[in-house]
This record gives C-alpha cells, structure tokens and sequence, in this order.
C-alpha cells in the first residue's frame, strides 16, 4: 500500500498477527456498592483470563472516572458489564452496579491443566494474611486469591464433576504470613516463578510487550502523551492508602495491563512508604529492564498527591512522579497468538481464528468450555489501524479497535474459515475523524501531488528532485509563456508576481528548456543531465517533443515524442505536414512539464511533496514506522455540514491516532500572521500535539530570526510548532539520530550548499554509470575487496 492516506486497499500477500484469547471485560465496583472487591479477585483468579480484566471503580450512582472514560473505548477491554449493548463502548449511561457476573461462557482456568497427573502437580501458593495486616489488600491485589471450593456457576458451566476441586489439578498450598515489602517482592520475582492465583487464571495466555526499548535521553523532542507510560513500562509503584479502592483497582488494572511476570507493578500502603524503601524496590531484580531510561521507576497514587509523595522522597534520583492517568493502561494480551501471511484482495482476506495444530491439547485433551466466548484479533503490520482511546468502530462483523480487528467466536468454530474486510488508509482517517466530529476531503493541492507521486513510483524517488537550482528550472518550466516580460514589469513597479496565476492552463502554454538548459544547472555533466533528463521522462516529471512549422500557413506547434505518429495535422490550417523537420538533419529535442507536473505547480504543491518525502524519511525509517499514513492536501471540516475549518498542506495520521496538520509556503513571506492563525484554529480543532511550518528556501535567503520566532515549544521543551527549510528538506537521507533533533533550524553556508549540490551531480553520474538494479544488487556488487589467499579455491593445506 502507498504512504497517503488514499482509497488504496490491501491486495496480495500480507503479514498479519492472528491473536485468539478469552474476552476482557471491565467490572464496576462502588465503595459502598453490592460486590465485595475481594470477591471479585476471588472469582477472577479462578477464570480464563480472569487476571487481566479490570476493576473499573465507579461513583455511587454509576458514573465513570474521567480517567476510565478517555480509555476504554480505544483499549481491548471488550465490555462494560453493568451497562448493556453497548458496541462503540460510548458509556452513555449510568453503570448498573447491580448487574450479574455471568460465568455460564467463561473457562475454569486450572481446567486447561492435565486432571490428576501422573508427575508432580504444579505447586500454587496461596498467601493468607490477616484483613489486620496492612498489606493485605495489596497482596491480594498482586497475588490474587482462591475460595476452597470452585464457584458452583463455574461448575456447573463447564459440565464438571460436582465434586471437582482445585487439587485435582494443582497443589495449593496455603501460606500464613505477615505482609512486608521484601516478602511480596521475592514472591513476585521473575526468577522463582512462583505460581499465585492470578498466574494460575493466565495459563497458556501471553501478553504484548508493554514498555519502550528504546534508549530514552528523559527529553523527548516532540511532544508524546504516552511517553511516562512507556517509559514505564511495569516499573510502577502505586501508593495506597488505607481504604482506597481508587488506589487497589488501579494497582489490579497495572497488573492487568504489564502481566505478572516482573516484582513490578507492585503497590506499598502509605505508611510503610519511604525513601529507604523505594530504593528497595529499584535494586531490586524483579525490576523490568527495558532499553535505557534515566528513570527506573515511576511511582504514583490516586488518593496521594504528587507533591506528597514528592516532598516524602526529596532529591532521590532515577524515579519520576506522575499522575494516575498518566500510568494507566489496559496492555494487550496476546493470548494464543501467531503471525500468518494472509492474501488479500480488494481489502478482503480469509483466515482461521487459531491453528488446532498449536492447541490441540487445550482443544482436545482438555475439557474446553464448548460456549465459552473466545476473541479473534487481526493486526496487519504494514497497514496499522490508530492505538487511541476514541477510536472503536463497527465494522461489518466485528469491531476495529485496540489497533485490530476483533470479532467473537467459541472454540467449535476455532478452525472454520471466517472473513475479514480491511479499511483503505482513507477510510481509517476518516472514520477516526468522525469519531472526533470531523469530515476530510482531499483538496485540489492533495489530488495533484498524489496523482504525481503514483507516476513517479514512491516518496524516496522526489529525492531526484532535491536540487535547489533544478527545482527552479522546473517552476520556470511552469509559466506560460511571456511570463517574464510580466514579471519584469511587476518588479519595475515595486511588488512580486503570483507565481501561481502565472502557471499555464494547459502544456501548450508552457515554455520549452533544452538540454543545455539543464546541463546548466546540472554542473556541466552530460552524463549527470542524460540520466536525470532520462529518469524524469520515465516519471513523468517532464516530457520529450520538438517543436515544427507549417510550411503552408507558417503555424507553430510543439509534439511530444510519445504523441508522434503520422501524418501530422496543422492545427493552423488543418493541412498534413509531410515533411515536419524540413531540411533538418537531425530533429532538436526539448523538454516540458508534464500536465502532471503542470497541475502540481498551477496549486503550488511542490512543496508539499518535499515535505511529505522529509517526513517520511524521519518517521518511517527502521523496522517499525510511527505514522499509519499522509496525504498532500487534506480539507477539515465539521460533519454536521458546517464550514471548512481549515486546509492542511501535508496531514498526517500517527499509530497513536495523533493528525498533525503542516501548512507549506514557497518563501517566507506567506507566514504571515493570519496563515499562522489558520494554522493554529486547524490544529485545536484537530487537538494536534504539534505541528509544522515550511518554507522552500534557505535559511540564507531569509530573516532568520523571523523564522526562529516561528517555533514554539511546549513547557516540557517540547516543540509545539517546527519550523523546516530547505536546508532540511533537501538533505538527501534526512535521519533522526540518537539524542538528535532533526527539527531543530539550521542554516548551511555558501560552501555546504555548493557541496550538497555537487554531491547531488556526483550521485547522478554514479547511478548513470551502474547498470539499473536495485538495492540488494547495488549491495551485493560493491563490497570491499579483500586479499587474496595462495589458496584459492578454499581447501585446507
């Protein structure tokens, strides 16, 4: 699929992620409310996938935290018990706190454990702590907790024997302790994997990782909602004071989200809360390790506020304070996952919910609840779908949202083949923008660009353009003719031309260039100008004609190659041209603007593919990219039929469903107060983190410090609004290097100009010398010589 956020749709071979796992539901509870908290962990632990629903803490009469509501919808909690059909999860309603917990399609969790094994059975360690103690919530929030008997719903749903009990599948062994920090943090430890009650409920169940691997300087450059909590990871702390359900159902949730596999998250009652043992849990090796960070742990509370817990701390380094919200999450389990290659057409693709094979045992062996309701997620790697908690759409049999597509099924129909239609990047940008009260249309700037970047090939090939003294031979290519006279005089009475108005209405208002025309800009290298001339005809940037006169009415006209075929027509006097070159030896070729070039110019967007091809390069790059797509031109206005809001010269649409609006000028002198008002109604009403501002030239010819006056940053120092010039956007590998900022306004000299162009000549002879091939081959076929051992053909002596 292309870059732009076009109707395009997935066709042929494409890898998918295939996940099947037990639904997640979110269950509200209410301080003083019908349902115990503890026995809600209770019934949880003995469920499928128990440990990773949430505990959704909600007001007496049913409301939702705020907190909750910004991230449900988009997280891959499936349902809100206590609220009804409700698909899109819009929380419309008050929550029911009187609702049942229905367990008729769940899956006894210690049942997809061997009945009575012959070998040893696995050992499940059940700690029991006085209600007195005051970690005892805690504990059972980290650790879970079994009742002695299995919960009759649960039986009875399964068909089991009425007399099955936990020890027919596992040893439970009850432990009496007093609760302490080091105690909870070696029964959490990675390394002993001691099996508790909330591992036993995820048996067979695996998560996504949950925590950047980045290395992370603690200063990012643009602004990134979500970097504490990836920076995080489960390295959480979370202080609870006495009573606090907030505190407990956030502790659960954090848990829910990073899995149990690390001493982390884990929680401290607020008493027990020092810096002595803050720096406990920081040595301490059930901490994840992932990438580097200056800050190994982050501690937070919803009944403590930060500047508490900051002034209990004091200058302790290599921990940072956040907000609840900032900390929490919902994580994705994986479940039963696989990556499979899925053939697509038209957006359509077939595929098994899971592989039998992988689980015959579990499917098989096991007594498998025949109802239980089971999820399948498809994620499609090179065509991502937004991680945003607004974003949850309908779809023709299931729901997009979490960044898959989910649908349900039981495990009867685990093999049958199932159906997937998967949206065009247009149709995820518009439904994401609807969900905000907004409508996209592609504006005139954004068809033109498009369309010349389909012939070109892709974005990586404008770098053939990045030439500062080509790209103006190209606009001058695009005035009709007798412009110059114009604007000779328009300079002569004291104001600049429109060089847009000036563009041709068709090619034949186009001026024609020869070769030694782009010889000239070219530094004098045939070689140079024949390949670039060759390439830009192939892309239909340019095209190749000769112009001829009627010997019988002296008309002129201009004929592409492409276009020539005899007989030739007059158009002045509709007779035939027998002999078009006259007495010519040899016809003299020249060159014009394609009428996809031409259109390009006539709505001034060049500039914007120069900037689409910059930010590709910075956010593309690597194994993994940042955006879901862009597009060249995109208007915005409200769905409810209203006014446009505003035209983004480049948008773009992240993985974190963020559109950052980038308005582009050809010099600086069209950033004028009222564009950047434009810009800035454009980017509240899309609720953009940032966004940007181009000028297509040197920071050499131009006020520099009206342009740094330009970039704002946020207090964090985080930009705000980037401005970017032609000493970025003609870099030919634009990178985003460690601790670099690739933003930030630079001015080249004369001299590294004239380098930067000679190397652009340079690359160009180069490639005009090697036969065409690709990537692999150039690799292939230019590795560094090595010396030459006696023995050549590479026996031993």
């Amino acid at each position: 699929m292309t870059v732009f956020l076009d109707d395009e749709r997935l066709n042929g071979p494409h890898v998918a992620r295939l996940s099947a796992r037990p639904q997640r539901v979110a269950l509200p509870i209410s301080a003083n409310g019908p349902k115990s908290f503890e026995d809600i962990i209770q019934l949880e632990c003995q469920i499928w996938g128990g440990a990773a629903n949430v505990i959704l803490p909600v007001t007496e009469d049913g409301s939702i935290p705020e907190m909750y509501r910004a991230i449900l919808p988009g997280s891959q909690i499936d349902a809100v018990k206590g609220l009804g059909y409700d698909p899109e999860m819009s929380m419309s309603d008050a929550v029911d706190l009187n609702y049942s917990r229905e367990t008729d399609r769940d899956q006894l969790a210690v049942g997809l454990l061997p009945y009575k094994p012959t070998q040893k059975q696995p050992l499940v360690e059940v700690a029991n702590l006085s209600k007195n103690d005051p970690w005892y919530e805690i504990y059972l929030v980290c650790l879970g907790k079994l009742p002695e008997r299995i919960d009759s719903d649960i039986v009875r749903a399964g068909s089991w024997r009425q007399d099955i009990s936990f020890s027919d599948f596992v040893e439970i062994r009850n432990m009496p302790l007093t609760g302490s920090l080091e105690d909870l943090l070696s029964r959490m430890n990675p390394m002993t994997r001691t099996n508790t009650p909330r591992r036993l409920s995820m048996v067979q169940l695996s998560y996504a990782a949950t925590a950047s691997t980045a290395i992370r300087s603690g200063h990012p450059v643009l602004p990134e909602r979500w970097y504490n909590r990836y920076d995080a990871g489960p390295n959480i702390l979370v202080v609870c004071s006495p009573g606090s359900l907030d505190d407990l159902a956030l502790l659960w949730n954090l848990r829910s989200a990073h899995g149990d596999f690390y001493a982390v998250p884990i929680g401290i009652p607020y008493a027990k809360f020092s810096t002595e043992a803050v720096q406990k849990i920081k040595s301490d090796p059930g901490l994840a390790r992932n990438g580097i960070s200056p800050n190994s742990l982050y501690i937070t509370s919803c009944s403590v506020s930060t500047h508490d817990i900051s002034e209990c701390l004091g200058n302790l380094s290599g921990v940072s304070i956040c907000s609840p919200d900032e900390m929490l999450s919902f994580g994705t389990v994986l479940g039963w996952s696989r990556e499979d290659v899925l053939v697509w057409k038209d957006g359509h693709a077939s595929f098994k919910p899971f592989d039998p094979a992988l689980h015959r045992e579990a499917l098989f062996q096991r007594n498998l609840n025949r109802l239980l309701i089971m999820r399948s997620d498809i994620a499609v790697e090179d065509s991502p779908l937004p991680v945003s908690g607004d974003y949850r759409v309908e779809s023709t049999n299931g729901i997009f949202y979490n960044g898959s597509y989910n649908s349900w099924f039981s495990p009867v129909e685990g093999e049958r083949i199932r159906s997937v239609q998967w949206p065009s990047h247009s149709l995820i940008a518009q439904s994401l923008a609807s969900a905000r009260g907004l409508r996209f249309r592609e504006s005139a700037p954004g068809i033109a660009a498009r369309i010349l970047v389909e012939k070109v090939g892709d974005l990586n090939d404008l770098g053939m353009l990045c030439h500062a003294p080509l790209l103006q031979l190209l606009e001058s290519m695009a005035a009709r003719q007798g412009f110059n006279w114009y604007k000779d005089r328009a300079r002569r009475e004291g104001h600049e031309p429109d060089l847009v108005e000036s563009v041709g209405r068709s090619i034949d208002e186009l001026p024609e260039k020869t070769f030694q025309d782009f010889k000239i800009v070219l530094g004098n290298s045939d070689k140079a100008t024949k390949y670039w001339l060759a390439w830009a005809e192939k892309a239909s940037i340019i095209l190749k004609g000769f112009r001829i006169q009627c010997p019988e009415c002296g008309a002129r006209q201009w004929i592409p190659i492409k276009s020539f075929a005899p007989p030739i027509i007059c158009r002045g006097c509709s007779k035939t041209i027998d002999f078009p070159f006259g007495d010519e030896s040899v016809a003299k070729f020249q060159y014009r603007l394609s009428e996809q070039s031409r259109r390009v110019y006539e709505v001034d967007a060049i500039g914007h593919l120069l900037a689409a091809r910059f930010f590709h390069w910075i956010f593309e790059a690597g194994s993994k990219g940042q955006l879901i797509g862009m597009h060249p031109g995109m208007s915005v206005s409200k769905t409810d039929g209203g006014n446009e809001i505003g035209e983004a010269d480049l948008m773009m649409l992240t993985r974190m469903g963020e559109f950052i609006p980038i308005e582009v000028k050809r010099t600086a002198k069209g950033l004028n107060e009222n564009e950047i008002r434009k810009l800035e109604i454009l980017s509240g009403a899309l609720k953009s983190p940032w966004n940007g501002v181009v000028v297509c030239q040197y920071v050499r010819d131009v006020d520099e410090t009206s342009l740094t006056s330009l970039v704002t940053r946020n207090r964090d120092g985080t930009y705000q609004r980037i401005v970017l010039t032609y000493d970025q956007l003609l870099d030919p590998h634009p990178i985003w290097a460690l601790g670099g900022d690739p933003f930030a306004i630079r001015k080249l000299t004369d001299k590294e100009i004239s380098e930067r162009e000679k190397e652009f000549v340079t690359s160009l002879k180069r490639r005009a010398e090697e036969p065409d091939t690709d990537w692999q081959a150039y690799l292939m076929l230019h590795r560094h010589s090595r010396p030459q051992s006696n023995n050549q053909n590479g026996s031993g002596s």
